[in-house]
C-alpha cells in the first residue's frame, strides 16, 4: 500500500528513476480532483479542515508539465508505518534495483508504482467513494489496468507468485482471479491480554520489514518466508500454505 504520510524533503541519490505507467490515468483524476474545494475534500476523505487545505494545495499544484512538479521517488516518498519498517533510505543500490523489478505499490492516483517511479505529493486512499468519469468508483477505475499490469510484470520475471503485504484497501483492487498467481498473504499478530490480535500499527511496521527481508534476500520460494524472524516468527499452528502467520509477544 502507499502511505498517507509523505515525505518530499530533498533526497540526494544516484538512482535512476522511471515514469509511472499510467500518467494519463491520473491526470483524469487529477482533474476532477482540481474541481474539489476544501469542504469537498474534508467531506469526501472525512480529514479535517487543516488536512484539507494541504490536500487542496497537492492538487491544486499537481502539474503534467514534470519540469516544473515537486518530484521524488516513490520507495522514498512514502513514509508511514510500512515504509519505516522498510527502511528503503538505508538499502544498498542492488538491494534498490531488485526491488524496482519485484515490489509494486497500489496507489489511488496512479494505479500501481514501481519503486523509482517519480511522483508529486498527493493524497488519494483507494477506498474513497466517489466516481470517477463513468467508473463507480477507484477499485472500478483501477483494477483491470492493476491486475494486467501486475501480469506482466510477473510473466516478464518469470514468477507466478505474490506476495500480498498490502492492506485490505488496496488489496480490492487486485482481481486475483485474473491474475491467475499463487498470492500468499501473511499476517502478523501481537499478545494481548492472553491472544494473539492484529495491532494495526505493528502490522503495519511488519508488513514493510517482511518487504525489506523479501527483496534483501531475493526470496523466490515461498517456504523461505518462514525464515522471517524480525520482531516476528513462523507459527504454524495458525497458519495456513497461503496465509502463514507470524506471531510477536510484545
Amino acid at each position: 500500500s502507499p502511505s498517507k504520510t509523505i515525505d518530499f524533503s530533498p533526497f540526494e541519490n544516484q538512482f535512476s528513476h522511471t515514469t509511472p505507467e499510467f500518467t494519463q490515468q491520473s491526470l483524469y483524476i487529477i482533474r476532477q480532483a482540481k474541481q474539489w474545494n476544501v469542504n469537498d475534500i474534508s467531506k469526501i476523505m472525512g480529514i479535517s479542515t487543516s488536512l484539507s487545505i494541504k490536500v487542496f494545495d497537492y492538487f491544486q499544484n499537481h502539474t503534467a508539465k514534470l519540469e516544473k512538479a515537486v518530484l521524488k521517488h516513490a520507495l522514498f516518498a512514502f513514509n508511514g508505518d510500512a515504509y519505516q519498517g522498510m527502511d528503503a533510505i538505508s538499502m544498498n543500490e542492488d538491494v534498490v534495483e531488485y526491488t524496482h523489478h519485484h515490489l509494486r505499490i497500489i496507489d489511488g492516483l496512479y494505479g500501481v508504482l514501481r519503486p523509482l517511479d517519480l511522483i508529486q505529493p498527493h493524497r488519494m486512499e483507494m477506498g474513497l467513494k466517489f466516481k470517477v468519469g463513468n467508473s463507480q468508483n477507484l477499485y472500478h477505475f483501477w483494477s483491470d489496468v492493476i491486475t494486467q499490469s501486475l501480469r506482466s510484470q510477473l510473466d516478464i520475471i518469470k514468477s507466478n507468485v505474490v506476495v500480498n503485504l498490502a492492506s485490505v484497501e488496496y488489496s480490492k483492487a487486485i482481481d486475483f482471479k485474473t491474475l491467475g498467481a499463487e498470492v500468499i498473504t501473511p499476517s502478523f499478530l501481537n499478545y494481548r491480554n492472553g491472544e494473539y490480535k492484529m495491532v494495526s500499527f505493528w502490522a503495519k511496521k511488519a508488513r514493510g520489514m517482511m518487504t525489506r527481508f523479501i527483496m534483501e534476500h531475493q526470496i523466490t520460494d515461498p517456504t523461505d518466508l518462514m525464515g522471517f524472524d524480525q520482531e516476528y516468527y513462523y507459527e504454524k499452528s495458525l497458519s495456513k500454505p497461503e496465509k502463514p502467520v507470524f506471531v510477536s509477544q510484545k
